[in-house]
């Protein structure tokens, strides 16, 4: 085995260990998301659309620190680019709070489905977005340092 055959096979590893992590992060704050969700429209008869804002809210944070301190950590050098993440990690849940709501409007008032189908794509689509936007934008400057 060469050095660059080492190398891609390190680099193989590591990207494998960011994305399990990266999955795991990401699945809490689905979780989190959706319960939440679900929870504001039984217990309190919120209407969809408001429910997904609230959890939205409360998911942002889960995913954010869960992101900035496990997945792409990069140490006390990484706490220096805190600012810049969190607002370009802003900017990428915007686009998924966007792409959640798209599908909780198609869910409610194209297809005519109970809420609960919504959540199909709040757990499979958003979060593959999601993924590449973070990885490859959102906390570069922080995993680079």
């Amino acid at each position: 085995m060469t050095t660059t055959d080492s190398a891609i096979l390190r680099r193989l590893w590591n990207v494998s260990i960011q994305g399990v992590k990266f999955g795991s992060v990401g699945l809490a704050a689905t979780a989190v998301h959706v319960a939440v969700f679900s929870a504001v429209i039984e217990l309190w008869n919120v209407e969809p659309m408001k429910a997904n804002v609230i959890a939205f809210c409360i998911a942002f944070w889960v995913s954010f620190f869960g992101h900035f301190h496990w997945t792409f950590s990069a140490g006390g050098a990484g706490r220096r680019g805190m600012k810049g993440a969190g607002v370009r990690f802003f900017m990428t849940a915007l686009t998924g709070f966007a792409l959640n709501s798209l599908v909780v409007y198609a869910v409610e008032h194209v297809f005519h489905l109970p809420y609960v189908y919504a959540t199909v794509g709040m757990i499979f689509l958003v979060p593959l977005i999601l993924f590449i936007m973070s990885k490859y934008w959102a906390f570069v400057t922080v995993e680079r340092r």
